[in-house]
């Protein structure tokens, strides 16, 4: 786990460095995908739709996961462990109706305000949502209390989108 204290952030004791750094490398490579996703499906939609830049890549995910619970079928396995999680088909149900939702909004909103200020913005949106999750308790995360620093945190984040903008 990571803590923040005084002037930077430090690994718990019983923390493992080796984790902290591929959780780290593994977000720095999905906002690199998010980035890249979000510009190739606006370039598409551009020319076609943004229902076109859903339905392709959620019938080629499918295809591609069913290839690999084929070829590697002790995952199959794991896929079948659903049933015992409560209400977890519904959970994953509107978990991709959230995600059909994210990459219908990214698209539009990067064709219409540009990747830097969309992107921003989500992370803005992202970084506010999570603060009341954890704030919360909610979806199973750890509570942890809004503070005055996360709330500067916030206010930075929309002086940057102003700025951004200029």
């Amino acid at each position: 786990m990571v803590k923040f204290i005084g002037d930077g952030f430090v690994l718990d004791i019983e923390g493992n460095k080796f984790m902290l750094a591929m959780g780290l490398a593994m977000a720095l490579a999905a906002g690199i995908f998010i980035a890249l996703q979000g510009n190739v499906n606006a370039l598409v939609a551009s020319q076609t739709s943004i229902y076109t830049v859903i339905l392709i890549p959620v019938l080629s995910q499918t295809v591609i996961l069913f290839a690999f619970l084929l070829a590697k079928r002790e995952y199959a396995v794991g896929v079948l462990k659903i049933a015992k999680v409560e209400y977890g088909i519904a959970l994953l149900v509107f978990s991709a109706l959230l995600g059909l939702g994210i990459m219908a909004t990214m698209t539009f909103s990067i064709m219409e305000i540009g990747p830097l200020v969309a992107f921003t913005t989500v992370i803005f949106s992202q970084l506010l949502a999570s603060m009341f999750i954890e704030h919360f308790g909610l979806i199973g995360v750890a509570q942890n209390s809004i503070s005055p620093f996360r709330i500067m945190g916030l206010v930075l984040m929309v002086v940057a989108v102003k700025l951004f903008y200029m």
